[in-house]
């Protein structure tokens, strides 16, 4: 199994700021997902409270970088530093140093001097975002584009000026000067996702300010939320250096204790999440899969759902010894999936298995409990199910990177076979959702980032219904920072709670069903990454997916995607 993931925290000094990556998974049994005391995965009650990763240190990007300087550990350096004055104020808190190093306005006559550029082998870099808002169809633009949106509105802007906070534009203009009057508007940081939402606008952000309600825009190809990416390849960072005398740098370098720092987006602390559709390999998915290859539905796809920390499936069928041959063309829909067919989801590195299905337990109930145990055999972590209603409803925990994600989801429609009793095997029924509610308090209240997935009503249209917001809004209204529909075979639109995002309904991964043969659009998919930084949820990115030959998604054409993308923005209500 695929669990990438780096040092829970970087600390370093300003002499040497490193990144490093752990070694891969270390330990797996079937009932915890161990690395090296620093990654937990496990589907709860089998791993005790006291067995989760813990001296997982904080920051608080609320009030920026700042430094950590221990009175007792330290001594006076005898030394003084010059700050360059268009540092962001984020990277600026890191020096308030005390009496250790004197801050001193003379470049020329400071020991050592923090600035931006210059030649260092580990530079601290400021990250800015190009951003919009979330309903926002377009996805990149170049880096000349954005420069002179310094000079004038530019039409992949709106015609409309840059937006920016006070502090951003402040930094920004001693980088690339004045801008031209009109090309820029400046609004407070509390003020500027709510003005580009009602105007319509793009704005840049620092990175650590991302907001589930903006849209990452890349800039020549390249974004800020890809793991693959260090800040030096980003275009809008901005790298700032300690420079002196050797030997000044060296009494820096022997009192760690002195000055600390790290980057606005430091990927020890950022975390990805895919979560996908409908998985049912069935009838002509599971006859694609014997007679073109067990990876065939995969084959276009895998590397994109490799990219994340962690991959999510919905697989709504029990794998079974007795099931038959695939009939492409069954009839009834009593399903069963080969156990062989567990090898794709070995392939496409598939970390978590969401288990609230409709069909999870049509074969029989000893298929799914065998199931369980071949999901635990194989390491694969699961929730929304199990051998007990007790077992089936406790949330799947995993910290990574410092962050702490909970997955719990529930079946809202049965029917009642697929569901859970105190005393045998199943899904989770939803009920009166009072449960479910106060577990997302519960787990919201101790630190956790709640993603919810319901088993909800189907329909064929790109519409939200009354009785899914009755059902979805409370649970993001409640602390959930991720409510996703699992039931949707066509994919439905979306919504947000205040920052928490909501989708209705991504529509099918790998399952048969064609436009012809069932309803027009229904070929369409949604595949989401979820991102989250420093203990928040930062942003959502939106895949498009296009289902060929009854099983294999392929990525949607430009011009598909445009599509796609106005029609679910505008039946979301925007």
């Amino acid at each position: 199994m695929k669990v990438r993931f780096y040092l829970t925290l970087m600390i370093v000094t300003l002499y040497a700021v490193a990144c490093s990556k752990v070694p891969e998974l270390a330990e797996v049994s079937q009932e915890y997902i161990l690395v090296d005391d620093e990654l937990v995965i496990t589907a709860t009650p089998f791993q005790p409270e006291e067995a989760r990763v813990e001296n997982q240190e904080e920051t608080n990007y609320d009030q920026s970088i700042t430094a950590d300087i221990e009175e007792d550990q330290a001594q006076s350096l005898d030394l003084t530093l010059f700050l360059e004055p268009n540092m962001p104020g984020f990277l600026r808190e890191i020096v308030e140093t005390g009496e250790r190093i004197k801050i001193i306005e003379n470049k020329e006559s400071a020991d050592l001097a923090f600035v931006w550029g210059g030649d260092c082998e580990n530079p601290i870099e400021a990250v800015y975002v190009l951003v919009a808002p979330f309903p926002t169809v377009r996805d990149a633009v170049s880096i000349t584009t954005v420069e002179s949106a310094w000079v004038n509105p530019q039409d992949e802007f709106n015609r409309k000026p840059l937006l920016m906070a006070f502090d951003t534009y402040e930094f920004f203009t001693s980088m690339w000067g004045n801008a031209k009057e009109g090309a820029i508007q400046q609004v407070s940081t509390g003020e500027l996702l709510e003005t580009a939402w009602e105007t319509n606008q793009f704005a840049i952000v620092p990175f650590h300010r991302l907001d589930g309600r903006w849209k990452v825009i890349a800039i020549d190809g390249k974004s800020a939320l890809d793991q693959a990416l260090d800040n030096e390849e980003l275009p809008l960072s901005f790298p700032f250096c300690l420079l002196g005398e050797v030997e000044n740098i060296e009494k820096l370098s022997d009192n760690p204790y002195a000055i600390t720092a790290r980057s606005n987006r430091d990927l020890n602390q950022l975390t990805s999440v895919t979560m996908t559709g409908v998985t049912a390999l069935v009838r002509a998915t599971a006859h694609r899969m014997e007679t073109k290859g067990m990876y065939y539905p995969g084959e276009i796809i895998r590397d994109f759902l490799m990219d994340a920390d962690f991959t999510h499936i919905s697989n709504e069928v029990a794998f079974a010894d007795s099931c038959p041959y695939p009939d492409p063309y069954q009839a009834d829909l009593r399903f069963c999936s080969s156990p062989d067919y567990l090898e794709l989801f070995e392939h496409l590195d598939i970390d978590i298995i969401e288990l609230t299905g409709n069909h999870i337990q049509d074969w029989s109930r000893a298929d799914f409990v065998s199931t369980l145990e071949l999901y635990e055999q194989d390491g694969f972590a699961y929730f929304g199910g199990g051998r007990t209603l007790e077992e089936a409803k406790e949330a799947l925990i995993i910290e990574h990177n410092g962050n702490k994600l909970a997955f719990i989801g529930c079946n809202a429609v049965g029917p009642y076979g697929a569901w859970a009793t105190d005393t045998t095997s199943g899904n989770v029924p939803c009920g009166d959702y009072s449960w479910i509610t106060q577990e997302v308090e519960k787990l919201s209240a101790k630190g956790y980032l709640v993603i919810v997935t319901l088993q909800h009503n189907e329909f064929y249209g790109l519409i939200k219904t009354g009785p899914q917001m009755l059902d979805f809004n409370p649970l993001a209204q409640a602390g959930a920072v991720v409510v996703s529909g699992s039931q949707a075979h066509y994919p439905n639109p979306f919504g947000f709670e205040g920052s928490n995002i909501i989708h209705y309904g991504l529509g099918n991964l790998f399952f048969d069903q064609m436009d012809a043969y069932t309803a027009d659009g229904i070929q369409r998919e949604f595949v989401d990454t979820h991102y989250f930084y420093d203990g928040r949820y930062i942003s959502t990115e939106i895949h498009t997916l296009y289902l060929e030959d009854f099983a294999q998604p392929r990525f949607m054409t430009v011009e598909e995607r445009r599509l796609f993308l106005e029609e679910a923005f505008q039946a979301s209500g925007w």
